[in-house]
């Protein structure tokens, strides 16, 4: 990457020097001391990058070598440096990894703790995201503000539930966030994300602390979409018990049986159907959710809505004329009318 020429220490290498990078890592602050000061005529650069631009400084907050960041400061290290790509600063670093104490000690030595990256992320984004709660509280007790937004619109709470924090929720909550405040491009609250997990314990917890469990996205999701289409047959039984609407259109053209009909999902359609869920009308697309099975070729999605009545065999086969139907099931609906009895059963298929 080059040297250049300072006139207190001669030449000296721009990059990061592997021997100082262990030394940081070690938090050996005697070795930290010569490296830097004086080795075999050559000076080692203690603001020295390496490719992505992360230096010592860096390395120590990543680490969690408080005394190697006193040290790395007193020989001219710079604790206001970022990195090339993403612009982040040793702070960002320390948070990440819960190092509340290297974080105060860089707030001391003139760091800003809510300094934020290229994309906006600031420390207390990288705290909530592992759930470091002591170093939030910390950032609080600084004057970061635990409600601030990254340029894709995520808030600390947003990277708690994305993340299953539960107990950071509790605390950004207790430290007065609103938890039903939109986040993220789609504009979802954590309710969206618990939901999209599977996240049972979040969902009650959110719940308990007031969630909107009919809130819409951008996209007119509510968290019962947000469930069907990944399959969590669970927590659709859960929100339906705490009164969310799971059954039901929201604006969106696909209510959430159509979307487990997409995605294929038997036991989420079984559960929708045992919720009293209407699983044979169209959807605002037009189109019902054994078309979508059909057009998707989600065959035991399929039988199971033949099962329970829920499909009108003839719509479904004039699909064929526009190629908008895969063969298999198309070929169990000509088959089923052609033996009727054959596929008459009273209870629902059961997976194997």
């Amino acid at each position: 990457m080059g040297i250049y020429f300072s006139a207190a220490t001669g030449w000296c290498s721009e990059d990061l020097d592997p021997r100082l990078q262990r030394a940081v890592s070690d938090g050996d602050v005697k070795r930290i001391q010569s490296l830097v000061r004086f080795w075999h005529c050559r000076c080692v650069n203690v603001n020295g990058r390496s490719r992505d631009g992360r230096t010592a400084m860096h390395v120590a907050a990543q680490k969690g070598q408080a005394e190697a960041i006193q040290v790395l400061f007193r020989l001219g290290g710079k604790v206001q440096i970022r990195t090339r790509k993403e612009a982040f600063y040793p702070v960002h670093d320390a948070a990440l990894h819960g190092h509340t104490e290297c974080l105060r000690l860089l707030h001391r030595l003139g760091a800003d703790v809510d300094i934020h990256s290229v994309k906006g992320k600031r420390p207390v984004h990288m705290a909530a995201s592992r759930g470091h709660n002591q170093t939030i509280e910390m950032l609080r007790d600084l004057g970061a503000d635990l409600s601030v937004a990254t340029f894709d619109r995520e808030t600390p709470a947003f990277f708690a539930a994305a993340n299953g924090h539960v107990e950071t929720l509790r605390l950004l909550h207790r430290l007065g966030v609103d938890l039903n405040a939109p986040g993220g491009k789609d504009g979802e609250r954590p309710i969206h994300l618990a939901a999209a997990r599977g996240d049972d314990a979040m969902v009650e917890a959110l719940a308990s602390m007031s969630a909107d469990l009919s809130a819409k996205s951008t996209r007119n999701d509510l968290p019962a979409h947000k469930a069907a289409w990944n399959g969590h047959s669970g927590t659709l039984r859960l929100l339906h018990s705490l009164g969310a609407n799971v059954t039901g259109e929201s604006g969106k053209p696909w209510r959430p049986a159509i979307q487990a009909a997409v995605q294929g999902h038997v036991e989420v359609l079984r559960t929708l159907h045992e919720l009293g869920a209407d699983l044979a009308s169209p959807g605002k697309d037009i189109w019902s959710p054994a078309q979508h099975a059909a057009n998707r070729g989600q065959l035991l999605a399929l039988k199971f809505l033949y099962d329970i009545k829920a499909v009108d065999v003839k719509t479904v086969l004039d699909m064929e004329r526009h190629g908008l139907a895969k063969s298999e099931c198309l070929e169990f609906l000509k088959e089923a009318q052609r033996k009727p009895d054959r596929f008459v059963d009273d209870a629902p298929p059961q997976l194997q």
